[in-house]
């Protein structure tokens, strides 16, 4: 699309250049005022010719035939290139709502699992939640400060080892839609859904060749922690891209998905498992 509109920009400086010099020439060869050469300049290069002005002198034909070589040209690169940014910006809005369809069915299979599971797991989920307190009136720079923000948190994702075998269970039961996700030709423009499709691919493999998550050595836990982690980000940048897409082109969605947010579901359980240990500490007290 860029080429289109660097294409479109110099087509249209050249024909205002074109315009502005050939409206000044006939104007002074001819005679006549501005108002006219420019009206004459129009008509010649848009191919109406009305013929109700015309050069008469010699140098005013020269200049009409110049005008002619030169402006029809570029008054219709200046129509097709305006035709193919608009073309090329429908499909661009085409192929963006084919890979968001994408993103939401990736998320309802096995994304929001994964999201949830990694936010069970995060030691610093209440530093976490901070970035996906969306709000209504949040717009386009709201999204990307967060994003900014995601990008440069510090991850503490620990999972107990007992934890591993429900990651590598939803991994291996969802390995043939991954798969045929990646096969869909869309997949062509999901940049960012190709990306984190990759990592969890890597700790599938990461899974499949330990025998035994469950019995690690502390290196091996290590790295794998840190492969989660990694997809941890890469999970909560595609959620938050997905949800300011919701936001601007599907308000009940939108909706839907903030209310079951899993950042917003850790924190209602912290909150009920916070008042159980508090009710249990008062009834000690009180017997």
């Amino acid at each position: 699309m860029n080429s289109y509109k660097k294409r479109l920009r110099f087509f249209f400086i050249i024909l205002v250049v074109v315009i502005l010099g050939s409206s000044l020439a006939i104007m002074h060869t001819e005679n006549i005022s501005f108002p006219d050469a420019v009206y004459y300049t129009l008509v010649t290069i848009s191919t109406v010719g009305y013929g109700d002005i015309h050069p008469t002198t010699g140098l005013g034909k020269i200049v009409a035939v110049v005008l002619i070589i030169t402006g029809v040209g570029t008054f219709l690169g200046v129509i097709g290139n305006a035709t193919e940014l608009m073309i090329s910006r429908e499909d661009t809005k085409n192929r963006k709502r084919k890979i968001h369809i994408l993103i939401g069915l990736f998320f309802s299979e096995i994304g929001n699992g994964l999201l949830r599971y990694m936010v069970e797991n995060d030691r610093a989920v209440e530093e976490t939640r901070k970035f996906f307190q969306i709000r209504t009136n949040w717009k386009a720079k709201d999204y990307e400060q967060q994003r900014n923000g995601i990008k440069k948190l510090k991850i503490n994702i620990d999972p107990y080892e007992n934890n591993y075998l429900f990651l590598e269970k939803e991994l291996i039961k969802n390995k043939d839609f991954m798969i045929r996700m990646l096969e869909n030709p869309a997949m062509m423009e999901g940049e960012g859904l190709t990306e984190l499709l990759r990592e969890i691919f890597h700790l599938y493999e990461e899974f499949s060749y330990r025998l035994n998550p469950q019995n690690i050595s502390d290196f091996d836990r290590l790295h794998i922690n840190n492969d989660i982690s990694r997809t941890y980000r890469r999970l909560m940048l595609e959620w938050l891209n997905y949800m300011e897409y919701l936001h601007v082109n599907f308000p009940g969605l939108f909706g839907f998905n903030k209310g079951n947010s899993p950042f917003r579901i850790q924190a209602i359980r912290n909150k009920k498992i916070k008042d159980a240990i508090n009710e249990q500490e008062i009834k000690k007290l009180t017997n």
